[in-house]
């Protein structure tokens, strides 16, 4: 695993938000988003299949709310999104957090948790355990790994392989349960193969 430091909060604070900054929109003004339509369609697909609750779910570290959009589309209940920079404030799904805390609101009680930004994170295991508290006994978790995940740089603070990411998952109060592919899909701005890793909380945490 690598990491990248940082003097202290506010540095990473204003690191994320600096980056994220400039990669909301394109030259020609369209949002650029790193989720693709196919990945969240087969998440969709995976969590009606699998779900025993869906009443509320959260994406962590969605920037302006994009997958926030597709999620509520696709599963038809309340779902919101976090992200730590003040552009998350100008969508009503969206809450300005830093995914590292816990609401005490959350607490057992979402269904549904998506994040394809655990490489965001200053304290990965922190961030997890977090999400962890926040899972219902029956609900699934999904975290995004691609090749991009393995580096750690600016921003993009922490890197791992997909075996490390298992593991650090397995570590941290879950159970990955499946393994979804996504292929690579060329017409997409982030064009990568990606893997999302289907996580359930471990039956002994209390």
């Amino acid at each position: 695993m690598k990491k990248i430091t940082f003097s202290d909060y506010d540095e990473y604070k204003r690191t994320q938000i600096e980056k994220s900054s400039r990669q909301l929109y394109d030259a020609e003004g369209k949002h650029i988003h790193w989720i693709t339509q196919k990945e969240a369609e087969r998440v969709a697909e995976h969590f009606k299949q699998n779900s025993l609750k869906a009443n509320f779910g959260i994406c962590h570290g969605s920037k302006i709310g994009f997958e926030v959009s597709l999620f509520r589309t696709l599963l038809g209940f309340n779902i919101i999104g976090t992200d730590i920079g003040e552009f998350a404030e100008n969508n009503p799904y969206m809450l300005r957090h830093d995914f590292h805390e816990v609401s005490d609101d959350w607490l057992r009680s979402v269904d549904f948790i998506y994040s394809n930004s655990l490489d965001h994170s200053y304290d990965p295991r922190k961030a997890l355990i977090a999400w962890c508290e926040c899972l219902h006994e029956s609900g699934v978790m999904y975290i995004e790994w691609s090749p991009f995940h393995i580096e750690a740089h600016g921003a993009d603070c922490f890197g791992a392989t997909a075996d490390e990411y298992k593991k650090l998952i397995n570590e941290t109060g879950f159970t990955i349960s499946d393994v979804i592919d996504i292929p690579e899909d060329k017409s997409e701005f982030y064009s990568v193969e990606r893997t999302i890793f289907a996580c359930q909380r471990n039956s002994d945490i209390t």
